[in-house]
């Protein structure tokens, strides 16, 4: 594991109330976990969206280059799924 580094955050204290909540709840065991967790989880969507927007701007290129697309639109699950497979190579 790569050796973490200490990273001072504030919040509004409605926001430190409902993290509090879900530990509370037995959903998180601290609050660094679920800071932790929720920044892993947009990191995640970020790599995601890039990556399609990617896809879209070659698919554009591809087009006005008279290339044909025959690749339908894609749903979120669609997506998820082409996305994990990408990360397993």
């Amino acid at each position: 594991m790569a050796k973490a580094k200490i990273v001072p955050i504030q919040f509004q204290e409605r926001m430190i109330n409902e993290i509090e909540d879900y530990i509370k709840e037995g959903l998180y065991s601290s609050k660094a976990e679920f800071v932790r967790e929720a920044v892993r989880k947009l990191i995640i969507e970020l790599r995601k969206d890039l990556f399609f927007t990617k896809i879209e701007k070659l698919k554009e290129l591809s087009k006005k280059r008279g290339a044909k697309t025959t690749t339908p639109f894609l749903t979120k699950k669609e997506k998820d799924k082409m996305f994990e497979a990408l990360n397993k190579s």
